[in-house]
């Protein structure tokens, strides 16, 4: 139950930041209809999201308090990387939302597809794995830095993911394998990132 009020905290935080998420994939969706336009949308809560809620954490310092509570170290870890699928599962509707709105309001459809889906899903996992081990390594002061590092990567790969979308749908038989290693894989990453963070957690911990 605590681990669910940890999660429950954070969507409480950001209720208002799910609308301007929200508003501005419609925008985005409406102006710009390209191959990688789903991908971009789907990968946006996840990536605002996580980016955000350290953000507001760091300002209001709401950690250091929920740190002294009699909450343990790994509930405190899990909670931020368990949010992060339901961040991808906001993505994931609010992609086809975007979708459907293109094609019964302004009669143009996005190309959407499995593999851009799946695509989102491995970037989603791969950017809340690094951004949230950097958290809990260096500190949210360190973690914004690093994030406008981690955006510029994060904007290099959306780039290669586009092209891979678009070549990828030419090769079937190439596609099926590929496209069925990105959901183990990201949840690979997560949940070696998960380790490596409560390890650091704890050690902190330990070393007072």
């Amino acid at each position: 139950m605590t681990l669910l009020h940890l999660i429950r905290k954070d969507f409480i935080v950001l209720r208002w930041y799910f609308l301007f998420v929200a508003v501005f994939a419609l925008i985005f969706g409406w102006n710009f209809r390209t191959s990688i336009s789903p991908l971009l949308i789907q990968a946006l809560p996840t990536v605002m999201m996580v980016m955000l809620t350290a953000s507001i954490e760091f300002r209001s310092k709401s950690m250091m308090f929920v740190s002294a509570l009699p909450v343990s170290r790994k509930q405190i870890v899990l909670a931020k990387y368990v949010s992060v699928f339901f961040y991808c599962m906001l993505g994931l509707v609010l992609m086809l939302a975007v979708h459907a709105a293109n094609v019964y309001i302004t009669g143009h459809s996005t190309p959407v597809s499995g593999y851009s889906m799946l695509l989102a899903f491995g970037v989603s996992m791969l950017f809340a794995a690094i951004y949230l081990f950097i958290q809990f390594w260096l500190g949210i002061r360190s973690s914004q830095v690093m994030v406008f590092a981690a955006i510029l990567l994060m904007n290099l790969f959306l780039g290669m993911a586009g092209d891979a979308v678009e070549k990828l749908s030419d090769a079937f038989w190439f596609n099926v394998p590929l496209a069925a290693g990105i959901p183990p894989a990201g949840l690979l990453i997560m949940y070696s990132s998960y380790r490596w963070s409560l390890h650091i957690s704890r050690r902190k911990d330990i070393q007072g």
